[in-house]
């Protein structure tokens, strides 16, 4: 269930990455954090604890790794902390 949510977020970030630029001048970087997929599953509809969205999030990058092989983004950088944060880069 997690990686058909993921996969849903990535997609809406890559539709709507005006709204995820990590730098006004670089729109080939988006950034993206445990807030925002937060954000995502409230407007989805779904009651998630931190705890689940923490340990989703924490699994964000074998999702981003299906989306490099399959040609949608070149990369991507995530950090290790428990307020996650990734660059995806376009």
């Amino acid at each position: 269930m997690y990686r058909v949510l993921l996969r849903e977020f990535i997609r809406y970030v890559l539709e709507h990455r005006n709204d995820y630029l990590a730098n006004v001048r670089n729109a080939s970087v988006v950034k993206i954090t445990t807030r925002d997929f937060t954000r995502f599953l409230g407007m989805r509809g779904y009651r998630v604890s931190a705890y689940s969205v923490s340990g989703m999030m924490g699994r964000i990058e074998e999702v981003l790794e299906e989306f490099k092989r399959a040609g949608r983004i070149t990369g991507y950088e995530c950090g290790k902390s428990r307020m996650k944060r990734c660059l995806i880069y376009l």
